[in-house]
């Protein structure tokens, strides 16, 4: 029986909403199936290096028979949801080179415009037992189940598809529509079209957050997912911006609070 080795890059679901680099390190508790191999620093951050022992429990034996990313995707979404505001992502993204040639030697120095950024550290405790509960109901879901036969079924397949782009986005927005996507199909799992205040409302009983915030998150989403056509929708998309940061710490925890309340 072997073990399965793979690395997760830590993105703080807020990364690219202001100029700074937040830099999240783990620390697992209650060990026994998960072993920390080895950190390293990426252009996104933090990443590491992670031991699955198949011997310890049951659903990480399951995963070996299936190929290594699969592993990596359902332990990314794993950690992901057992923590309220770091996405585990089994992608590492980096700039391809670009150089400048000069025609001919020019003595003059060059001056680049840049950025200042931040370095922040952030500390970010998961609970291993949380993360194989969630792994356990994620398998039995996504891979032990046959193909979804009810709408029900076929919805939250699409919001867990959903939620797994959102970890291999690189861009701030697409990130925030994919998660908010998962959302959406995890409240309207039960097959009801609900819009407006009547989706704010049943958000929020789902997830426990009040139905103001939640519609903070769905007219932003709106926002950057439709065209602009007023000045309103101008201000609504300036606000959202501006508290870009903790609409999208909000829709994570939401996202997370709706599927998993829908896989129970």
């Amino acid at each position: 029986m072997g073990k399965l080795l793979i690395e997760l890059s830590l993105i703080p679901v807020d990364m690219g909403a202001k100029p700074e680099s937040k830099i999240a390190w783990l620390n697992v508790k209650n060990l026994h199936a998960i072993k920390i191999l080895s950190w390293s620093i990426t252009t996104l951050g933090a990443r590491v290096e992670l031991e699955i022992n198949a011997k310890t429990n049951e659903y990480a034996k399951k995963l070996l028979a299936y190929p290594p990313y699969v592993g990596s995707f359902l332990l990314g979404i794993s950690f992901s949801m057992a923590n309220p505001n770091i996405l585990f992502s089994p992608l590492n993204w980096n700039f391809l080179n670009a150089t400048v040639e000069e025609d001919q030697q020019d003595s003059t120095p060059k001056v680049y415009k840049t950025i200042k950024i931040d370095f922040i550290n952030i500390a970010v405790e998961v609970d291993e037992t949380k993360v194989l509960d969630i792994l356990e109901k994620l398998f039995d879901y996504k891979y032990s189940s046959p193909e979804p036969s009810t709408p029900f079924e076929k919805n939250i397949k699409e919001a867990i598809n959903s939620y797994q782009l959102a970890l291999i986005s690189p861009n701030i927005y697409p990130r925030f529509e994919f998660l908010y996507h998962a959302f959406e199909k995890a409240v309207n799992a039960d097959g009801k079209d609900r819009n407006g205040e009547l989706f704010d409302k049943q958000a929020s009983e789902l997830t426990i957050i009040e139905s103001n915030e939640i519609k903070k998150i769905r007219t932003f989403n709106n926002r950057i997912k439709h065209a602009i056509r007023t000045a309103e929708d101008i201000l609504t998309i300036e606000k959202g911006i501006n508290n870009f940061s903790d609409l999208a710490i909000k829709l994570k925890s939401a996202t997370d609070k709706a599927i998993l309340y829908r896989l129970d």
